[in-house]
């Protein structure tokens, strides 16, 4: 609180208080000092300073806070207390409303609630228990049990069941989908609906079932009663079964028709036993030894054809052609094209060298040109080129100098490459 005082040359006295707004606390004014200033003007000028008293005193979470004279309020929220809300209803917030520009108080509950949309709201207001079901556009309804409506569409033939060996959630189950069980016994269990009881649903065990009602079978061929398994025809009891439990009886017309119907043939009539395993002609592996005593072997347009036997010397191979007795081959590879054989004149290997105890062969020679080498007179003997002999020469020159020219002695081999004769 601020007072001003003007004096003017009229003999008034204007006095002006300005108010400024402040934070709400307890102040008790004491009485006003008035200071006046005399100026050579006739003015009169006076200030007067409100004192605050001795004591401000903050409630709640309020805080004061003095230096230098200035008082400072603040909110400490550190002097709240942290505790969770028992009932939104009596738990209240001061809220700022703008459309009528002042604070109001109001429940959190409220604020729960109205902040919600329409549906949640409704849902919010629903009281008791059970399954809330939307009824319409922000409609909720309380319910009992799911009706069969609600629940998910089935596949066609199937039922909802838990086929684990545990807890589980319930699924769309086909009786194919089951575990199959392909020899049960009589203790397992078979799901019957017994229409004695009202169609009551019941369980029985297959051992049950077929002491209960198939207790055996009507008839076999419109035959019916005791049944013997022995000669005889569909026509009576006297069954045509052969057996191989025990001893039969068999007319020898009955088994000459046993065995035109398995198509067995009569003693006799079939090989008798070799007392080995005889060779396929079609096609067989020997695993021992194969020996021909007389003749020869011959596979005609297959891969081995030895033709003829040229030579009686046992332990000799004898390879010779049918079409051209004097000529013969060897296959050596896999390819098609390396055979050893006579021509009638020459033996030929195409496809690859001959090595013959480990060299090959030499089967052409040359004389490579090396240099032209001058002799100067009365040089000494000289080799200026291994491997070389002397071709040609010319002179002696006026110096008495002769030049004689040189040559390789080169052999090729039978692997295609060229070799220069060396000193020994």
């Amino acid at each position: 609180m601020t007072f001003k005082v003007a004096v003017t040359r009229r003999p008034r006295l204007q006095l002006d208080v300005l108010r400024k707004p402040t934070l709400m606390a307890k102040t008790i004014p004491t009485t006003p000092r008035l200071n006046l200033d005399v100026l050579r003007k006739p003015t009169l000028k006076a200030k007067i300073i409100p004192t605050i008293a001795a004591e401000a005193v903050a409630r709640n979470f309020l805080k004061i806070t003095k230096a230098n004279g200035r008082y400072t309020f603040d909110v400490d929220y550190s002097l709240l207390q942290q505790e969770a809300i028992v009932d939104a209803a009596l738990a209240t917030l001061a809220i700022r409303d703008r459309s009528v520009g002042y604070y109001k108080e109001v429940s959190v509950s409220s604020l729960l609630v109205s902040s919600l949309d329409a549906d949640l709201q409704a849902i919010a207001a629903l009281s008791g228990t059970g399954l809330a079901r939307r009824t319409g556009a922000n409609a909720w309804s309380l319910g009992a049990a799911v009706t069969n409506v609600e629940l998910a569409q089935m596949p066609a033939w199937t039922f909802k069941a838990n086929a684990t060996a545990g807890s589980a959630a319930p699924t769309d189950i086909a009786i194919g989908g089951l575990a199959n069980k392909p020899a049960p016994t009589t203790a397992d269990l078979v799901l019957i609906q017994d229409q004695a009881a009202g169609g009551e649903w019941k369980q029985t065990t297959l051992g049950q079932l077929t002491s209960g009602v198939i207790s055996g079978v009507a008839s076999i061929g419109a035959q019916t009663g005791a049944l013997t398994l022995n000669g005889g025809n569909l026509a009576s009891t006297l069954l045509p079964v052969v057996r191989y439990d025990v001893a039969q009886t068999l007319t020898a017309g009955e088994k000459t028709q046993a065995q035109s119907n398995i198509g067995a043939q009569p003693a006799g009539n079939y090989q008798a036993a070799l007392g080995y395993t005889p060779v396929n002609k079609a096609g067989d592996t020997v695993t021992g030894s194969l020996t021909i005593s007389s003749g020869h072997l011959s596979a005609t347009n297959g891969v081995v054809h030895a033709g003829p036997i040229v030579s009686g010397t046992p332990g000799d191979l004898s390879s010779v052609r049918v079409s051209a007795p004097t000529t013969g081959v060897i296959f050596l590879g896999n390819t098609g094209s390396r055979y050893l054989y006579w021509d009638g004149s020459n033996y030929n290997l195409p496809g690859g060298p001959l090595i013959a105890n480990g060299y090959y062969q030499a089967v052409a020679v040359r004389l490579a040109y090396a240099a032209d080498y001058t002799h100067a007179r009365n040089a000494g003997l000289a080799e200026p080129y291994g491997g070389c002999v002397h071709t040609g020469a010319s002179g002696p020159d006026f110096s008495g100098n002769i030049v004689f020219r040189y040559r390789y002695l080169q052999y090729q081999l039978n692997n295609g490459g060229w070799y220069t004769a060396s000193y020994v």
